[in-house]
Formats: structure tokens, C-alpha cells, sequence
């Protein structure tokens, strides 16, 4: 008997210190309602004004609303204490008329459906927003059209990441479409203080181009993004480009790769240059002169540290047919073309680039051709006579340009311009 009253009152104690911490927490809706408040105006997406709060024992009722141009979109929240945290679940306050009229002026079909859920713990909040199908009539012939989507938002201490899931998005002009499917979008970013410093991806399983018109089609599969941003010190920034197939009518273009690297930006002038365009957002039209004469200043201390741009590596490939390349691009004197009017680009940088690619490309890129050409002839498939009689006149093209030398697996190209002369395969052209 005793032991059953000991795990009776363990059970009380458990049960009242449960009740407290829900109350505590309760208590705390409304500050960790205005830090929400803030940490989403912080990202400079959204406007967001926190109107009304109501506490009661165990939850919290609120209303926000979010500036439109020159209207505002009511949410109502509600706020509800759990052992681990608070969770606030957010909708469009339907019931007032300026939010429904609102909602019907954007004419977005199933926008009001859209809800969010946002989870608050200590030192930070996970967000979901579930959206519905949405549709929208852009025009009188154009439409565009968008699965259910999910968007998640997670901030911890001062490092944020978020997440993007669509599963289909379609745009249709005329009997033309476009219809892309599974898209996926992430990013990181470490330092808020620190916007210029992150990492992002972007994956899409399919693109298609179709029109109902005419008999091509453009189709690609396995798309990814890798981007990264970086200090060090001046502002970096590298990516990524990937495809794994590109389906021209007939033709397979598969295996696209393209890594690029910018660097060399000024990284200070990029923050505040992501200051200015804040203020050019919300400055009042009196003040917009001021700000817009800042802008050349700004751009010449951006580019003052001769950025440079890099194509590390491009590959294409067709069959057994490839192309590689690469190059580099730099910024040298921004200030005489600024001095000049942007009148003489002659000495504004230098640049130089590789380009090889294989014999069997040649026939490739006449069969592209020919494929491209049914656009108007609306052949479907490329006849031999036709891809033979490109690829004769592009072989004639490449021996007899200067542009071109000959090797053993092909043809290559190189090219260097600096001084305001250019170099071809190592000869003068200007």
C-alpha cells in the first residue's frame, strides 16, 4: 500500500510540474510570438505587423498581418503549450472582408487554403508552410498551375536553413507548355549577421518543352545545382551545373557539366549593397534620388578589386561525341569605362578560353541542326540526306576559319584577349 501511494504521489508531482511548465509556457506565447515577428521581418522577405493577442490557460490567440502593396492579409494564429515548446498554427483570416477581397483581387485559386505551422523551442523555430494547388490565369492565354507544396524554414541561434518541395509546376501559353516535375530547393546559412556566407542546392528530376502545334519537343532530366558563397577574404562564389539527359526531338544530349567560380568581389560593398536595396524598398519617393545616386559608387567599390570569372571545367556529351572547355574572364578597370561614359570597353579586362571537341561531335551538331530545322518543316525524324548536307558545310566551316586546328582526337580552339588585342590560336585578329 505504501509503495502505491509513492508511485501515486510521483504521478502527482510529475502531473503538477507538467500543468506548471504548460502554464509557464503559455505565459511565454506572447514574446515568442513578437521573436517570430521579428526573426521573419529579418529576412527582408515579408512584412509582418503583430496586431492582437489574447492569452488563456493553456493557449494563445493572435492576428498579424502582412503587407500587400498597398493592402494588408490578416493571418489568425494559434498558439498551443506542449512539453516541447509551442507550436503555432497560422491561417488566412477569412472572416475579414478586407483579407477576402484581398484574396480574390490576387485571383490565385486555393491560396487561402494555405496554412503554416511553425514549432518554437529554445533558441530557435521550425516552420512548414503547406500550400495547396494553386492556379492562376496570368492572361487570357496564359496560365499557370502549381501541385501541393511544402515549405520548410528552421532557425537555431544565429543559423538558418530552408527547404522547398514541388512536386509539379506548369506553365501553359497558347498550345504551348511548360511543365517542370519534382523540384527540391535547400539552403544553409550559418551567420545571419552574415548574409554573404552560405550553400544552397537545387535538384529537378524533369523539364519538358511541348506545343501541341508543332511536332518537337524539349525534355530534360536530372538537373542539380551545388552552389556555395563564401569570405576569403573578398566575397567567393562557386557552382555547379548538371544534367544528366537533354532530349532535343530525336537527338539525346547527355551528361552536361559546368563549374564556374566568381571571386574577387569586395565583400563590405556587397553588404551594403544588400543595405540599399533595403532601403530602396521602403524609402519614401522624396529619398529615392538620394539613393539611386549611390548606386555607381557602390557598383565601382564592388568591382574595385578586379573580380574575375572562371569556368573551371564544361563538358557536353553526345553518344560517343564530347566537348570540353574552359576559360577565365577578368575585370580590370571599371573606372575608365565609367570615365569614358561607357563609350570604350576596349580595355575593361582580359579573358582567355579552351574549347575541344571531338570529330564525331560534327555529324552531332549537324543532326541537331536538321532536328532544330523541323520546327518549321514539321519532320520528326532528320533524314540522312539532309544531316549529311549540314555536316559537309560545318566540316568546310571549321577547316577554313582561323578559329580552328586540327588534332588527333579533333579540333580545338584557343582564345586570349587582353590590351584591347586579340589572340586566336596564338595569332593576332585585332
Amino acid at each position: 500500500m505504501r509503495f502505491v501511494k509513492i508511485i501515486a504521489g510521483v504521478v502527482l508531482l510529475v502531473g503538477c510540474a507538467a500543468v506548471g511548465l504548460l502554464y509557464y509556457q503559455t505565459s511565454r506565447h506572447a514574446p515568442q510570438l513578437k521573436e517570430w515577428v521579428a526573426a521573419v521581418n529579418e529576412e527582408g522577405i515579408l512584412s509582418v505587423q503583430l496586431r492582437r493577442v489574447e492569452s488563456g490557460l493553456f493557449s494563445t490567440l493572435a492576428e498579424t498581418a502582412i503587407a500587400v502593396g498597398e493592402g494588408e492579409l490578416l493571418l489568425n494564429h494559434r498558439l498551443s503549450s506542449g512539453l516541447t515548446g509551442t507550436t503555432i498554427h497560422s491561417t488566412f483570416a477569412l472572416n475579414d472582408p478586407a483579407t477576402a477581397a484581398l484574396l480574390r483581387e490576387l485571383d490565385i485559386q486555393g491560396l487561402s487554403a494555405a496554412t503554416l505551422t511553425t514549432q518554437v523551442g529554445v533558441g530557435g523555430f521550425d516552420s512548414v508552410a503547406n500550400v495547396p494547388a494553386l492556379a492562376v490565369a496570368l492572361d487570357d492565354t496564359t496560365a499557370l498551375s502549381v501541385a501541393p507544396a511544402t515549405v520548410h524554414f528552421r532557425q537555431q541561434g544565429a543559423a538558418s536553413q530552408s527547404r522547398l518541395e514541388l512536386p509539379e509546376i506548369c506553365l501553359t501559353e497558347g498550345s504551348t507548355t511548360l511543365r517542370c516535375t519534382h523540384l527540391v530547393a535547400d539552403s544553409r546559412q550559418p551567420d545571419k549577421e552574415n548574409p554573404l556566407v552560405g550553400e544552397g542546392t537545387l535538384q529537378l528530376e524533369r523539364i519538358a518543352l511541348t506545343d501541341a502545334a508543332q511536332p518537337l519537343q524539349l525534355e530534360a532530366h536530372g538537373l542539380r545545382l551545388q552552389a556555395q558563397t563564401r569570405m576569403d577574404p573578398s566575397f567567393v562564389s562557386s557552382a555547379r551545373y548538371q544534367m544528366d539527359l537533354v532530349q532535343v526531338g530525336t537527338l539525346p544530349l547527355t551528361d552536361i557539366d559546368l563549374q564556374t567560380t566568381l571571386r574577387d568581389l569586395d565583400g563590405a560593398a556587397l553588404n551594403r549593397l544588400l543595405t540599399w536595396q533595403q532601403q530602396c524598398a521602403t524609402a519614401d519617393e522624396d529619398r529615392l534620388p538620394e539613393l539611386f545616386s549611390q548606386a555607381v559608387p557602390l557598383l565601382v567599390d564592388i568591382l574595385d578589386d578586379r573580380p574575375s570569372l572562371e569556368i573551371n571545367n564544361l563538358t557536353l556529351t553526345v553518344d560517343a561525341a564530347a566537348l570540353q572547355g574552359s576559360g577565365k574572364a577578368t575585370l580590370e578597370d571599371i573606372e575608365n569605362l565609367l570615365a569614358s561614359g561607357f563609350s570604350d570597353f576596349s580595355r575593361l579586362g582580359s579573358a582567355e578560353g579552351q574549347l575541344r571537341f571531338s570529330s564525331q561531335l560534327v555529324e552531332k551538331l549537324a543532326t541537331l541542326f536538321v532536328v532544330l530545322q523541323g520546327l518549321e518543316t514539321a519532320e520528326q525524324a532528320p533524314s540522312a540526306e539532309a544531316v549529311a548536307q549540314v555536316r559537309d558545310q560545318l566540316q568546310g566551316f571549321i577547316d577554313q576559319s582561323p578559329f580552328f586546328t586540327k588534332t588527333a582526337e579533333g579540333y580545338q580552339t584557343a582564345v586570349r584577349y587582353r590590351d584591347a588585342q586579340l589572340e586566336v590560336n596564338g595569332k593576332r585578329l585585332l
